[in-house]
């Protein structure tokens, strides 16, 4: 059989949206109250104590030759009105090391480009949220931007009005 692995693309990535995330004296990141998808909330404005995103993204060799950042928008923001936003800087690779690794993800069993990996934990307290909407994640990479995660702050139904009365 005769299998090709598709390149990756120049740059992607994920965000997962939590109360906290901890570093552990192992290195490890603990995630605390992992929120899956989106955040019912009462009432707007509304202030989250607190809120956490682990940010991940990869990219090929090539992609962050140009400048690049990542940037987080609250519903309704425009794209001058970023709540966080911080400059994505390549990693230093000795090259003779960059091509020891090139040419062992070359040899594998499924051969493909090798990519590099990014992390940033982000940790905000006293967030405030506007309205409901998405809160969304962008990387901004010379004239690129690519969605890298959202979280959907919907309106919490009040569950009593649906309550049959008697």
């Amino acid at each position: 059989m005769n299998q090709v692995v598709q390149p990756p693309p120049a740059f992607f990535g994920r965000t997962i949206f939590s109360e906290d995330i901890r570093q552990e004296k192992s290195g490890q990141l603990t995630i605390v109250g992992m929120f899956p998808g989106g955040i019912d909330i009462g009432s707007y404005p509304a202030v989250l104590p607190k809120m956490a995103m682990l940010v991940e993204f990869q990219w090929r060799r090539e992609a962050l030759r140009e400048p690049a950042r990542l940037a987080a928008f609250m519903p309704g923001a425009s794209e001058d009105e970023p709540v966080w936003q911080e400059a994505l800087v390549p990693p230093k690779i000795d090259p003779s090391s960059f091509e020891k690794i090139a040419a062992a993800e070359a040899e594998g069993v499924y051969p493909g480009e090798l990519i590099f990996r990014g992390t940033h934990v982000v940790v905000m307290a006293n967030l405030t949220i506007p309205r409901p909407g998405m809160l969304q994640i962008r990387a901004f990479v010379g004239d690129k931007i690519f969605a890298i995660g959202g979280a959907y702050f919907s309106q919490k139904e009040d569950k009593a009005e649906k309550i049959p009365s008697a």
